[in-house]
């Protein structure tokens, strides 16, 4: 490190070879978070002049999640100024998350029983919205109500409810059955409904 660019001082490496020198630089320089950035910047940087080494997967997550520290650290306690939180609330404008992503932030939600927080409600409670947002909801709840996908949601929620007895227990809801035996609702909810002989002892109360 440090050294001069004359002749004498330079060695030609192979890829694989510069890519260990500079990841025994960063363990030399345990400090030194420039040669850290330099090491990540080496696992995904292409270059014109130069053939780039692979590292493992392994190799690969254990640079990453020390940069991801090293970001971490250095953001914390930044403010934001309003400049850049109008510049990235106009870059996610009317970004949707794809479909099968929403579908699984449902289930969890409805498997772990989230609800909004006392400090979210008070936000919302009151909150007076423009006659376009409510024009917008109106749609999109209409758009929403209307697909099978949502239909089968709203029949899974019902479902969940249900009193159920296994092996002749009594239990007041599917959820409750999911929670003590320490399964999903949705697989108690199936081997109700299976014509197998194995959950011939598991039904709905009613």
């Amino acid at each position: 490190m440090g050294g001069s660019d004359e002749k004498e001082n330079l060695v030609n490496l192979t890829a694989r070879e510069h890519f260990i020198c500079h990841r025994l630089l960063v363990q030399i320089h345990p400090d030194n978070n420039k040669l850290k950035f330099a090491l990540w910047a080496m696992c995904n940087m292409k270059s014109k002049r130069q053939s780039r080494y692979v590292p493992s997967s392994r190799v690969y997550e254990s640079i990453k999640i020390e940069v991801i520290k090293l970001i971490s650290e250095k953001k914390k306690g930044v403010k934001l100024s309003e400049e850049h939180k109008r510049k990235t609330s106009e870059t996610l404008k009317g970004r949707k998350r794809p479909q099968e992503v929403v579908d699984k932030i449902y289930k969890k939600r409805l498997e772990s029983g989230w609800k909004h927080s006392d400090e979210t409600r008070k936000k919302m409670t009151g909150r007076k919205l423009s006659d376009e947002t409510r024009r917008k909801i109106s749609e999109a709840n209409i758009k929403r109500n209307s697909s099978p996908e949502f239909r089968k949601k709203l029949s899974d929620v019902s479902v969940h409810k249900r009193a159920c007895i296994i092996d002749g227990v009594w239990y007041e809801s599917i959820r409750e059955a999911s929670n003590q035996l320490g399964i999903k609702w949705d697989m108690v909810s199936d081997r109700i409904k299976s014509k197998s002989e194995k959950f011939k002892n598991w039904n709905y109360a009613e």
